[in-house]
């Protein structure tokens, strides 16, 4: 999924105000987005994407945070870092040429983009990614 740097400092801001009010922004907290849409084939404007934190298992929430849970399974990691907002190109790899080489079939849950050194909202030019493909089997 691509997005601007205006929207990716946008919501990690809204999502570390959040969290940091609460006691749930930690060192080394695993920040990270669900793209719950095909960015190929959906408009701009219309697709969904929710900035997550990952907390420990049995965290109390606050009511104005909504928790979800990922299911575990199989996943194709691609590390990358992302220069000049060009979040683009490591996606349309991953699916162009990865993918139909690896011999490897979706599945059908939602892909995920994990930041790894995104837990403070400082600004920055470059950022370290990790694409995670949701796989069968």
């Amino acid at each position: 999924m691509r997005m601007r740097e205006s929207s990716l400092r946008n919501w990690s801001t809204r999502l570390f105000t959040r969290a940091r009010r609460h006691g749930l922004l930690r060192p080394g907290a695993t920040v990270l987005g669900i793209c719950w849409d095909d960015e190929a084939i959906t408009p701009e404007g219309r697709k969904r994407y929710d900035a997550c934190l990952g907390i420990p298992p049995g965290t109390l929430v606050p009511r104005e945070l909504h928790c979800q849970e990922l299911p575990a399974g199989k996943y194709a990691v691609c590390r990358c870092r992302v220069r000049d907002r060009d979040f683009h190109t490591p996606w349309r790899r991953l699916y162009s040429e990865w993918l139909p080489s690896s011999g490897q079939v979706l599945d059908d849950r939602p892909p995920l983009e994990v930041f790894p050194n995104l837990a403070d909202d400082s600004p920055r030019p470059d950022y370290d990614l990790e694409i995670r493909l949701p796989l069968k089997g």
